[in-house]
């Protein structure tokens, strides 16, 4: 016994334990991940035998993607995606072949944590279908990554993209049905139960698409410092369960509550395909979005995510796989100055959900919702200098069919367009009570209703009634403007047309 006892706290503790887990997961496991050292107490051991759940402490954890997704494989090979090779030859983003004719694929870094501490369900682990079950995880800082990418095994036309955190703890398939269904030995569950994080820095990369050769773009990037999920010791609603054993559609629950600080967006985010990473441990990478350029760029003080969940809702008719994802969301912008207020900024809230579009998808709807206020100083310093407004406020919205791609509504407030006329006088200032119009994604063509705009400056007050047609790809615009009452424009006219 004194042996056996000597060699369990040898050979399956520590270093040892931490290389052999991580060896076992990467030959499963379509990502790759890498445990510096697993630590459990020594009166673990008996629950260890008898069952039940052993306190580990897990330090130098480090998750990489499948390098199938992260190398920009064509839309033309969906076979390499799907199965590739389990043996494939890739290299991590922080230690890149020096060759520069090498074909080695790159791996992102997904997650960077010194230490997580964790209890597990050791009977679960070790036997069955090796189900990796912890309670009470807590990650002590880090670097993570969320990145928006293809789904490997898409259970329908329409199941196209996923986040690469979850992809990398599939099980790398081997040739099954193509359909949506793989029939061969059930994966096993993974499962996080009463989960919190503390002081981690989030990077998250949405809606990517291929600019050229490899340059590549997402429509928004991300980069959230001091990321605390469920900072409260005594708080057990946030979980995350993936349960993909059912062959025919896998299920997946979550429920998230978290807060963060200062906070980077980039609107239309293009670059080379090396540069979207999280900062390095090493020196690579320190500065955060270095070499790519973005149309806009905002920041947040503060972020609140109050509830990012998809949890079944038909429970009473024994339907157990969640459909709906439901947000809610709060964050106050910075102006884009030298030295912005914080009173300046604006107010957002995001609300709403994704409708029955897990597995199906021609039910599915958009209906997400974003409220703002005090958004003048924000527009007007960040993305257009000639639209403000003291108080503008409003609704911007996504609708449609989950199968499309939504229609953005905007419903607007207090808008102030300023509409230059003379090189070195001020702007002819419309201001428009109230705006409404709607931009659809699919044929990327918007209008704007009739509206009411008042000219304040000037001699007399003016109005005009505006209404407009467009088009973005390719941009065209038609324009009807309807001068109600007289505008003076004399002040622009050079003094002997005047």
């Amino acid at each position: 016994m004194g042996a056996g006892f000597a060699y369990l706290r040898v050979k399956l503790e520590g270093p040892d334990l931490g290389d052999k887990l991580a060896t076992l997961l990467n030959k499963r496991m379509r990502g790759r991940i890498e445990i510096e050292s697993i630590e459990w107490p020594a009166s673990a051991l008996k629950t260890a035998v008898t069952g039940g759940w052993v306190p580990v402490t897990v330090r130098g954890v480090k998750v990489w993607d499948d390098c199938a997704l992260s190398a920009g494989i064509g839309e033309g090979d969906p076979d390499e995606v799907r199965i590739g090779d389990p043996n494939e030859d890739c290299t991590p983003d922080d230690k890149p072949d020096r060759d520069p004719a090498s074909k080695r694929k790159p791996r992102k870094l997904l997650l960077r944590s010194d230490l997580i501490t964790a209890e597990l369900d050791i009977h679960a682990a070790l036997f069955g279908r090796h189900d990796l079950v912890f309670r009470h995880v807590v990650v002590h800082g880090g670097e993570a990554l969320l990145e928006q990418t293809r789904e490997p095994y898409p259970l329908h036309a329409y199941d196209r993209t996923i986040v690469s955190i979850v992809t990398a703890f599939y099980p790398r398939l081997k040739a099954g049905f193509h359909a949506g269904i793989y029939a061969q030995a059930p994966p096993p569950i993974f499962d996080l139960r009463d989960m919190h994080v503390e002081h981690l820095n989030l990077t998250a990369h949405l809606a990517p698409y291929t600019v050229k050769d490899d340059i590549v773009g997402y429509g928004m990037t991300a980069r959230i410092e001091d990321v605390n999920v469920a900072p409260d010791p005594a708080a057990t609603d946030s979980f995350l369960h993936m349960n993909p054993t059912d062959p025919l559609v896998a299920k997946f629950y979550v429920r998230l509550a978290l807060k963060g600080g200062h906070t980077h967006l980039r609107i239309l985010d293009e670059g080379p395909r090396s540069s979207f990473r999280v900062l390095g441990d090493n020196g690579m990478g320190n500065d955060w979005a270095k070499g790519r350029k973005a149309y806009y760029e905002l920041e947040l003080s503060e972020v609140a995510l109050q509830r990012l969940a998809q949890l079944p809702t038909e429970w009473a008719k024994r339907d157990f796989v969640a459909n709906t994802l439901s947000l809610a969301l709060t964050a106050h912008t910075l102006p884009c100055t030298a030295n912005p207020k914080p009173e300046d900024g604006a107010d957002l809230r995001v609300t709403g959900e994704l409708l029955d579009y897990w597995d199906r998808p021609y039910d599915g709807a958009w209906n997400l919702k974003l409220d703002t206020k005090n958004m003048g100083p924000t527009i007007r310093s960040c993305i257009k200098s000639t639209v403000g407004g003291d108080n503008l406020a409003g609704t911007i919205s996504l609708t449609g069919p989950y199968v499309a791609a939504p229609a953005i509504g905007l419903d607007l407030t207090g808008v102030d367009f300023d509409m230059p006329l003379r090189k070195g006088e001020d702007p002819l200032r419309l201001t428009l009570a109230e705006l409404h119009g709607k931009i659809d994604l699919v044929n990327d063509e918007g209008y704007i209703e009739k509206t009411k705009a008042l000219v304040r400056n000037g001699k007399e007050p003016g109005e005009v009634e505006l209404s407009a047609t467009f088009g973005l790809k390719p941009y065209y615009g038609k324009a009807q403007v309807e001068i109600v009452n007289a505008i003076d424009v004399g002040r622009f006219l050079p003094p002997k047309i005047t």
